[in-house]
């Protein structure tokens, strides 16, 4: 059996990816305020879910349920 190949990473590896992370950090702080909304509905509709799902059972048209 052969040893399975080690993936090391270098220095300059590590510090390009923490400033990769720093800045999408930096990014998504500073679109917080355009992207709440979206996570906002994205939260809503899939805690409606279901309950529209029941609608559905109930012979209501999805349109009609949300």
């Amino acid at each position: 059996m052969e040893a399975k190949d080690k993936t090391v990473m270098t220095d300059t590896n590590k510090i390009i990816l923490l400033v990769a992370f720093i800045l999408g950090g930096w990014l998504l702080f500073q679109l917080a305020p355009v992207l709440m909304p979206f996570f906002i509905a994205a939260l809503l509709a899939y805690l409606g879910d279901p309950l529209v799902d029941k609608l559905e059972e109930w012979k209501l048209s999805r349109t009609a349920a949300v």
